[in-house]
């Protein structure tokens, strides 16, 4: 599981993982920010990072061993995270299977830490140590400065909470619900974590955020978990309800599928151990080699599958990121700014300080005076008026775009001339 894990974490750079770090070693560095840094669009913005703390942890692990040590972190918080849901190791089987389901979602990404706090959370509920409110309530104080997704720990907790009556849990709530104003921008944490998840447009706009967009990996497990609820029964105390409000928002929103997949490995092992002792005998030996061998083999499909794509596991920044157009333009900086594509703002936040972007993964949500940026980046796109008078106001000269697309071709044909590298990604310089 772990190796599986560390594979997408080493090799699948995601787009925000360059301006956690730049950002994380900034705040060391210059405190907290109040306004965004790193773009000259939305200088004015005020910005609620309300990841702070874990870009700090990033930036710390970067610099004691680089990539490979934080790719080596993030591999092993989803494989603990993964085995505290299943609980019970019998069922190494079936965890294997959830980890192949949302292995196209694993990576060194800012939702690895919700993913963490919540099996973290379902642990300690589900403890008897006398100290576990306490736990609760710290956990709550820290998950508030690292990552957004600590209000889905919070709607578990109530969900809990009104499942099983437990007035102690109950105060648990309370006082996690008040933990979480401690951050350096008080409750207006909720401001920035709101503002992205009552975002519709998301649903189309960014591939992480699209609805009934599953990968066919996910298929074996969903099939089992939902197999083993009709096994078991039509009694409604023992369906697992809030599995199938995660579900739902997996459906929604696939970014939600690992949350769904690995929260569910608890109620579908015990559904398991249920079955188990009503199996034959005979049942029983193909549930203990069968499904191990089957398991084996669709393994070494994945690894040849991964070994095939050389090019991609030798070089990951060549073929997603501009590594070299960021090397040329480090040799011959750029005469006025860049308008980038969305996708590499992250990267060129980390790989050149020096330079601000037009957009990154950070915005596509934002919104000052009326006025939405990601709204403005897509008219640039379709509207050559509109998009000469943003050039000519911000003063871009640059542009870094996919080679293949109809904007860029759109730029070579007005004269732009192109500079490509090893990527699918050119560099487009504005004539004088």
């Amino acid at each position: 599981m772990f190796v599986l894990y560390l594979i997408p974490c080493l090799f699948a750079l995601d787009p925000d993982a360059g301006w956690h770090i730049r950002s994380g070693g900034d705040i060391l560095s210059h405190g907290i920010p109040a306004h965004d840094l790193y773009s000259y669009t939305a200088t004015d913005f005020l910005w609620i990072h309300h990841e702070w703390l874990a870009d700090v942890i990033n930036y710390l692990i970067y610099q004691l061993g680089g990539f490979v040590l934080l790719s080596v972190v993030y591999a092993s918080a989803w494989t603990a995270a993964t085995l505290v849901f299943l609980r019970n190791w019998r069922y190494g089987a079936l965890a294997v299977i959830a980890t192949l389901a949302v292995l196209p979602y694993v990576g060194v990404r800012a939702t690895t830490w919700t993913v963490g706090f919540m099996a973290l959370l379902s642990w300690l509920i589900d403890s008897s140590h006398r100290w576990r409110i306490a736990a609760i309530l710290a956990l709550f104080l820290v998950w508030a400065n690292i990552h957004g997704g600590f209000v889905l720990g919070l709607v578990y907790l109530l969900w809990i909470t009104i499942w099983r009556r437990s007035a102690l849990l109950g105060i648990a709530f309370v006082g996690a619900v008040a933990l979480t104003g401690v951050t350096p921008y008080g409750y207006r944490i909720y401001e920035e974590v709101f503002r992205t998840l009552l975002d519709t447009s998301l649903h189309h706009r960014i591939d992480e955020w699209r609805s009934f967009a599953f990968e066919p990996s996910i298929v074996p497990y969903l099939g089992i978990w939902a197999s083993t609820i009709v096994l078991r029964g039509r009694k409604w105390r023992t369906i697992p309800w809030f599995d199938g409000l995660l579900l739902i928002s997996a459906v929604l929103s696939v970014r939600n599928v690992p949350l769904f997949v690995l929260m569910s490995l608890t109620s579908t092992q015990r559904s398991f151990s249920t079955l188990a002792a009503t199996l034959p005998k005979k049942i029983t030996l193909v549930h203990r080699w069968l499904l191990p061998l089957t398991l084996s083999i669709g393994g070494m499909v994945l690894g040849a599958c991964l070994l095939y794509d050389y090019q991609f596991l030798a070089h990951p920044e060549k073929t997603q990121y501009p590594e070299e157009i960021v090397e040329k333009l480090r040799q011959q900086p750029c005469e006025g700014r860049i308008f980038n594509s969305y996708n590499v703002g992250g990267y060129l936040i980390w790989k050149l300080p020096d330079t601000e972007v037009y957009i990154d993964g950070r915005m596509p949500s934002w919104e000052l005076n009326g006025r939405k940026y990601m709204d403005d980046y897509y008219r640039i796109l379709r509207d050559d008026t509109f998009r000469r008078q943003q050039f000519e106001h911000y003063g871009v000269r640059c542009v870094i775009w996919e080679g293949s697309d109809a904007f860029a071709r759109k730029l070579q044909s007005e004269g732009w001339q192109t500079t490509r590298d090893e990527s699918t990604l050119v560099l487009l310089r504005r004539p004088a």
